[in-house]
């Protein structure tokens, strides 16, 4: 996933937008089944789970300690629809997901954080190409449309965010 920082976020931790992480490295894993098929399409539903996580360390100005830490997770499940088109060894889809999404930053300061969930739009498209019967190389762009958060003393606001998430992997039939 690839983000710039929050100046909301930023400004209710004390910190410069600069000290948030901008990327989070984590996974996608999710089903489907294809309840309608035709020449050349399919229509599927199905469910997906992402989970990531983002660090960034300012350094100390001295450069003899470290300096300050924040951190970003991205948490979520989502029920998904897809349009399919191609043949059965290799395709192209649009999907478009609904589900709960926790998505906030923090001072990572070895204290467990979490942030309230909120039903989350998701949107984007990839391909899979089989190789094998059952093995297939898969790419995934998608959009996360999240909701602004409204800061508190236990979380820092966020404003309203488009993320993108990048996915490459392999599916199986």
């Amino acid at each position: 996933m690839t983000s710039v920082g929050d100046p909301l976020t930023a400004t209710d931790l004390n910190v410069a937008t600069t000290d948030l992480p901008t990327k989070v490295r984590g996974f996608e894993v999710g089903a489907n089944v294809y309840l309608k098929r035709g020449p050349g399409f399919g229509i599927g539903f199905g469910a997906e789970m992402v989970m990531g996580r983002g660090r960034h360390t300012t350094p100390d100005p001295t450069g003899a300690t470290e300096g300050l830490k924040t951190a970003t997770r991205l948490t979520g499940v989502s029920g998904t629809m897809t349009l399919n088109f191609g043949q059965r060894n290799g395709w192209s889809y649009l999907a478009a997901g609904y589900g709960p999404l926790e998505f906030w930053s923090y001072l990572d300061d070895g204290t467990p954080h979490s942030s309230p969930r909120s039903m989350t739009l998701n949107a984007g498209g990839g391909a899979r190409w089989f190789s094998s019967r059952h093995v297939a190389f898969s790419f995934d762009v998608r959009f996360y449309y999240t909701n602004p958060l409204t800061p508190t003393d236990l979380f820092p606001g966020r404003s309203r965010k488009k993320l993108t998430l990048l996915s490459a992997g392999i599916s199986i039939r």
